[in-house]
């Protein structure tokens, strides 16, 4: 089931959806990779595999965590995720199972906190951590290009014909080899 997204403002949903069918392709690469490829294979960008999968699962929780204190009119105090270098290095030394359901879990709780968000927050500038502040619009835009560029990185046919268009650039500039299948 497809979960409302009519309280996001026009471009939002359009943005929006493009980021869920980029989880459901990032999804589905993580799932087909072996326990091995996903703990030390290198991407084109210099990466561990699992790295780039815990980048994309810590930015789900943090994401989701400040939409849901911005939701609740409370100051977001990052907890249970921190969306930083350590973390990421940390959280990338997960299992592959836990590494697969952290990523799974978190897309859960980012889906049910944008479905959530009251219309008028949408363009509220709200705390992701530290100093950082931006708007669920500006979230739901960096979610999208992360979601996309990090499926093309862990690719391993390296094919950038999914991606949206503006995304596919941003992949080719980022050194991202890709190979059209």
């Amino acid at each position: 089931m497809t979960p409302r997204m009519s309280r996001a403002p026009g471009r939002a949903a359009d943005r929006m959806r493009e980021a869920r069918r980029g989880t459901a392709y990032f999804s589905r690469i993580l799932d087909s990779l072996s326990d091995e490829h996903l703990a030390e294979e290198i991407s084109p960008t210099g990466e561990r595999t699992a790295a780039i999968a815990a980048r994309v699962a810590l930015h789900a929780r943090v994401c989701a965590e400040a939409l849901e204190a911005a939701r609740m009119g409370t100051v977001y105090t990052p907890l249970a995720a921190r969306f930083d270098a350590a973390s990421i290095r940390f959280t990338s030394t997960l299992s592959p199972d836990a590494l697969r359901n952290l990523h799974a879990h978190s897309v859960v709780h980012l889906n049910v906190e944008w479905r959530d968000l009251p219309p008028q927050l949408w363009t509220k500038a709200i705390s992701t951590g530290g100093d950082s502040a931006r708007s669920p619009l500006v979230l739901v835009e960096e979610r999208r290009r992360l979601i996309w560029t990090s499926a093309a990185a862990i690719d391993p046919l390296r094919r950038l014909e999914p991606l949206p268009d503006d995304v596919r650039r941003i992949a080719r500039i980022a050194s991202v080899s890709i190979r059209t299948v």
